[in-house]
């Protein structure tokens, strides 16, 4: 690797020249992951200057930002659990369209409900459902999922 030509080098519009000469796409730039590979893409006395963006929630202990969408879903994506406090996640309010989860207040898609996948930490969504009748081509299984008949006996579980 030539590092003059490295030193010297130009990035095109929309991207972000690292010190190193690598070029990354801008929206990387203080985005709280390391791409360049020398750190100048994460100068923190810059990026906690940078304020979040519409729709976007502010980590308490650093200067990430996240989608509002992934605030109190039980993961930790700001990584110091910012965004799943339990004073801030115990007075959440779904979006219309959403199913709220009893134990944690999680908030996920109503489609997600009685879809014979838990999504909710104590399966509360998967709870009380009424599901539809199966068709005449159509296997209702034990715990009442109804798969298609050319499933049934061919050595899978396609019940769950």
């Amino acid at each position: 690797e030539d590092q003059e030509f490295c030193l010297e080098r130009t990035c095109a519009d929309g991207m972000f020249r690292c010190d190193n000469g690598q070029c990354i796409v801008y929206d990387w730039f203080c985005d709280y992951d390391p791409d360049c590979g020398d750190g100048s893409d994460e100068p923190t006395h810059i990026c906690r200057m940078i304020p979040c963006g519409a729709g976007k929630f502010s980590c308490e202990t650093n200067y990430k930002c996240v989608p509002e969408w992934v605030v109190c879903d039980g993961d930790n994506d700001c990584r110091d659990n910012s965004d799943e406090d339990a004073d801030m996640c115990s007075t959440v309010v779904c979006q219309l369209g959403d199913f709220q989860c009893g134990s944690d207040n999680q908030c996920i898609p109503s489609r997600w409900r009685c879809d014979f996948e838990t999504d909710c930490p104590e399966g509360e969504d998967e709870q009380d459902c009424e599901y539809r009748q199966c068709s005449e081509s159509e296997y209702r299984c034990n715990n009442d999922k109804c798969i298609s008949d050319k499933f049934v006996c061919n050595h899978q579980d396609d019940c769950g």
